[in-house]
């Protein structure tokens, strides 16, 4: 618990904004906005938000401007890499909201579909074969992928205002409780540049005999996303230590009970091993970039093909009889 307020202590000192609202926006920063409904349901000063899906949020009236300060820019989007050529892909979800957070730090996946060994962090595989991600990581690394993050996967970020998102999860005690904390801040250089990292911290002494865990990983990035020149960079680190128990020693210990004096439990059930340990650490460096050869054309479109504004008349037929 001491490492846990540790790194809270410093992450909290990071924070530089203590809540981020989010907007929709397209990946030149620009919000979109859904007119099929008024104005007091999709006003950001009282805290109404809704994404592309149709899903409402509402979080509270906007506290970042006041009629004497000047107002904190707000909004953010995301996207993630396509490893082997570097492509961008727009990354869906990036609320600060996450659906089912409580399911997110269970080892055995949201829906329970992978086999583990009983305590958070150890290794674990998924029961569907073709739910299995392909890789071509280091073999014994890949069961580890409750913690370990990857580069597919993982979020950058072009925000207009400083964000830090932080989590924690604890279950149990202090002698079989797990905990976990994680950190997220990104920032911006300029609109086209940005930078950001990322920690996690896992600590459990688990609810089952000579299994405990701890794992530390940190990720930096930074990118640059430009009309031509385009250029991302990544450096993770993690470490992970985790105990092997090697199995219980008699499978009457399950099966039967009643057939021992001692009634056991699953932190003292004899196992085979009982001082083995299995650390790995491990470095992670990618750098990919860009040059986009293009140009620019204006074309005359002709007078068919332009919008026509609405009438007067139907602007006015559209309005709401309520007043305000």
């Amino acid at each position: 618990m001491k490492r846990i307020r540790c790194i809270l202590s410093l992450l909290l000192c990071l924070v530089l904004s203590a809540k981020a609202q989010v907007e929709t926006l397209d990946r030149y920063g620009n919000p979109i906005r859904n007119n099929s409904f008024d104005d007091n349901q999709l006003n950001p000063e009282f805290g109404t938000y809704e994404d592309g899906a149709g899903n409402r949020t509402t979080w509270g009236r906007d506290t970042t401007r006041t009629s004497t300060q000047k107002k904190i820019p707000i909004g953010q989007f995301q996207w993630i890499l396509e490893p082997r050529l570097g492509t961008v892909v727009d990354a869906e979800n990036n609320d600060t909201v996450v659906h089912d957070f409580q399911k997110w730090n269970d080892t055995g996946g949201y829906a329970g579909e992978y086999n583990y060994l009983g305590n958070m962090g150890a290794p674990r595989l998924n029961r569907i074969y073709f739910n299995r991600p392909t890789s071509d990581e280091f073999l014994f690394l890949q069961p580890l992928d409750f913690f370990r993050g990857s580069l597919q996967d993982f979020r950058y970020t072009n925000t207009k205002s400083p964000i830090t998102n932080l989590a924690y999860h604890s279950c149990g005690n202090k002698q079989k409780g797990e905990d976990r904390v994680r950190g997220y801040f990104a920032t911006n250089i300029n609109k086209d540049a940005g930078l950001g990292f990322k920690i996690d911290y896992s600590y459990g002494t688990g609810y089952y005999f000579a299994q405990p865990n701890s794992m530390f990983g940190t990720t930096f990035y930074g990118y640059y996303r430009g009309e031509r020149y385009n250029v991302h960079a990544y450096a993770g680190v993690n470490h992970m230590k985790m105990g092997e128990n090697g199995g219980i020693e008699d499978d009457r210990y399950i099966e039967d009970p009643l057939s021992f004096r001692q009634n056991y439990t699953s932190e003292n059930i004899p196992t085979m091993l009982s001082q083995t340990w299995n650390r790995n650490h491990e470095q992670h460096f990618y750098l990919t970039h860009r040059y986009n050869i293009c140009f620019t054309r204006l074309l005359d479109v002709p007078d068919s093909l332009k919008p026509t504004p609405p009438s007067e008349a139907l602007l006015m037929a559209e309005l709401s009889d309520r007043t305000y």
